[in-house]
């Protein structure tokens, strides 16, 4: 699977990342290898690699992630998102 930054992951591996994503709460949510590459020691956000509703969508239709994974994710994002607006 490739992720839109280029970034190639096998099936098994993008699923066990997207996972431990949602249940860490890692939002926003980046390419595990993007994420990696960032600058180390600092909180800055990697300048590419974000997954998003379009990588997501690719990956449900190809059987990777489901639907109700999908919609939890996105969710959980959503969720972030307005925690970090309200904080």
């Amino acid at each position: 699977m490739s992720t839109d930054c280029k970034h190639f992951y096998c099936e098994e591996c993008i699923k066990h990342s997207l996972n431990a994503m949602l249940n860490t709460g890692q939002f926003p949510a980046y390419c595990p290898q993007c994420r990696a590459e960032s600058v180390k020691g600092t909180t800055a956000e990697p300048s590419h690699g974000r997954i998003e509703g379009r990588a997501l969508s690719f990956l449900e239709q190809r059987g990777v992630i489901t639907k109700e994974f999908q919609f939890r994710f996105i969710n959980g994002r959503s969720s972030e998102t307005a925690k970090a607006h309200r904080g």
